[in-house]
């Protein structure tokens, strides 16, 4: 047999398993925050799970194809499942037919070594608003340089979240209104959209996604915040250390609703 078949071959056979096996941990993410974490390779898992099919395809024959193509076949579905809805909303983005409000969200990285050069990037996509996260790292001392193009911004200290935005700031609040746990830093201000509508903007930075224990907490307390503000008019948004189609942002969806992502 031809050597380079017999690498593909086994290379299907690898990658097959691989990927099914991925796609079975990953669904056990449903129950699990740790297993969770694998979710956020979807778009791997899903690629791995076509290689596969197509190296098993040309190379081995039988029985042995079959299997390793079945394999491929649950993980392709698996990372379709995941990744096919939220490439359908990137494509098929709503309209509530209003004028639109732009925000920038952007984690500047405590640690950037170029704060100058972040701060004229943000500047340079003129949105209506910007939320930054770890804003009290290197580029604290560069936020002066953005008052002029948004003079108002959300007065949070030690939370490392901010809101800048072009139009006055009638209302702001920070955390949870109790503040009896501060493990969620979160920033939020009311202001005028520049058609006159008044606007909730918020933005927030969760913990990594492991240990799971902190997300879920800053969840659950994200959910009550939001809540006791008005959500009809309201935009959130920020740093989730989360991938779209993992189990932990659809949990967030259904608690954080009638917001919508």
């Amino acid at each position: 047999m031809n050597p380079i078949r017999v690498l593909a071959g086994a290379t299907a056979m690898e990658l097959g398993a691989f990927a099914a096996l991925s796609a079975g941990a990953g669904l056990g993410g449903l129950r699990n925050g740790w297993l969770d974490v694998v979710n956020s390779f979807a778009p791997i898992i899903l690629g791995t799970g076509i290689l596969a099919g197509g190296l098993a395809y040309w190379s081995l024959e039988g029985a042995t194809r079959s299997w390793v193509i079945c394999l491929a076949l649950i993980s392709i579905a698996y990372g379709l499942a995941l990744t096919g809805p939220e490439v359908v909303k990137l494509l098929v983005p709503g309209s509530s037919g209003r004028t639109q409000y732009r925000v920038l969200s952007a984690n500047v990285w405590s640690a950037n070594p170029s704060p100058d050069l972040a701060v004229k990037k943000i500047i340079e996509q003129d949105a209506d608003a910007v939320f930054m996260q770890e804003a009290e790292g290197t580029i604290y001392g560069n936020l002066e340089q953005l008052k002029s193009h948004y003079p108002f911004s959300s007065n949070c200290a030690g939370s490392g979240v901010k809101i800048f935005v072009k139009t006055p700031i009638v209302a702001q609040g920070c955390g949870l209104a109790s503040q009896a746990d501060k493990t969620l830093p979160l920033a939020w201000v009311r202001t005028l959209a520049l058609d006159g509508r008044p606007i909730t903007l918020v933005t927030t930075h969760f913990g990594w996604p492991f240990p799971p224990l902190l997300q879920q907490a800053q969840r659950v307390q994200l959910s009550a915040r939001v809540h006791q503000l008005s959500t009809d008019d309201m935009i959130l948004g920020g740093d989730f250390n989360t991938t779209p189609w993992s189990f932990a942002m659809k949990q967030q969806d259904k608690l954080l609703k009638p917001l919508t992502r």
